[in-house]
């Protein structure tokens, strides 16, 4: 309301000077081109009452990726809170700390969160955006946020270096990406919720089912239903213990009954083989076997 009040006061006082000015050509469009910038200006700050509603919205994404994590964790949520990060950060700009205190880390956390390398990539934007308004530093941006995309990308953590304006260049080119702060709203939006769309199992051709015993690399025992599939002309690996979001896969290569897979928006460092006794394995690109799965169907 106090911006509102104000806007009315200053208009009317330029329109007093615009009538006065009315045998001035000159005058008064200039007076016309200040009416046309204040007016503007103001109407576009936020109003207390706008902080408060955005800093809620920044808590109810904040606490709904906190509370998403962990073995329950679900997928689809994560992409949802991706989006409407973007989409919020593409209308109010970054939160800063000093407004919404630890809230301004949701969309870093957000998108550390995310599992799809490709959505990784074209949202980064945001890790741009904070490193500009100085809410991420240039160690946290290359000892963290650059090597868990460098990650992503090629299955390994790199090499750890000084956060110099080199390094982080040449650790940018190495990945290919930039320091554009540029948000695709319409391929994010597009992006995200292809990812959540939902399966029907009755348009699935289950290619089978497997247990799947270990991690890999970790050798953690986990025990987890996984079934591979082909849908609408394209192959996925789901696991079925929890929202996962099934993994793209591209078919490399079909020969009797012998499959091979790899997955299609990873590091490629790992491949999946179906053989002719219906045994599933998955290797890493040196051919040693990383899972044996258990066979369920």
């Amino acid at each position: 309301m106090f911006y509102q009040e104000l806007d009315f006061k200053i208009i009317d006082i330029l329109n007093d000077l615009f009538i006065l000015s009315l045998k001035s050509t000159k005058m008064r469009l200039n007076i016309l081109l200040l009416l046309f910038i204040a007016s503007t200006a103001l109407w576009g700050q936020k109003t207390p009452d706008d902080k408060k509603r955005i800093k809620k919205t920044w808590a109810r994404i904040f606490n709904s990726d906190q509370g998403n994590r962990g073995s329950l964790s679900k997928d689809s949520i994560d992409f949802s809170n991706l989006e409407k990060v973007c989409k919020l950060i593409e209308k109010y700009g970054y939160p800063k700390k000093e407004e919404i205190g630890k809230y301004s880390k949701t969309p870093w956390l957000v998108w550390i969160h995310c599992s799809d390398r490709e959505l990784k990539e074209l949202t980064f934007g945001i890790i741009n955006k904070g490193l500009l308004e100085n809410e991420i530093t240039e160690r946290d941006y290359h000892r963290y946020f650059l090597r868990a995309l460098f990650f992503r990308k090629f299955g390994m953590y790199p090499k750890r270096s000084r956060p110099t304006l080199q390094n982080i260049n040449n650790r940018l080119e190495e990945i290919g990406v930039t320091k554009s702060v540029k948000l695709d709203i319409l391929k994010i939006q597009v992006l995200c919720r292809s990812f959540k769309a939902i399966h029907k199992n009755e348009s699935k051709i289950i290619l089978g089912i497997w247990i799947k015993t270990v991690e890999p690399y970790t050798r953690e025992k986990v025990n987890i239903p996984i079934e591979l599939y082909k849908y609408d002309d394209e192959y996925f690996y789901a696991e079925r213990h929890k929202d996962f979001q099934p993994m793209r896969l591209v078919l490399k290569r079909e020969k009797g009954d012998e499959w091979v897979f790899t997955f299609k928006n990873n590091h490629k460092d790992e491949y999946l083989e179906i053989s002719n006794l219906s045994t599933l394995t998955m290797f890493n690109k040196e051919g040693e076997v990383l899972i044996e799965y258990l066979n369920n169907n």
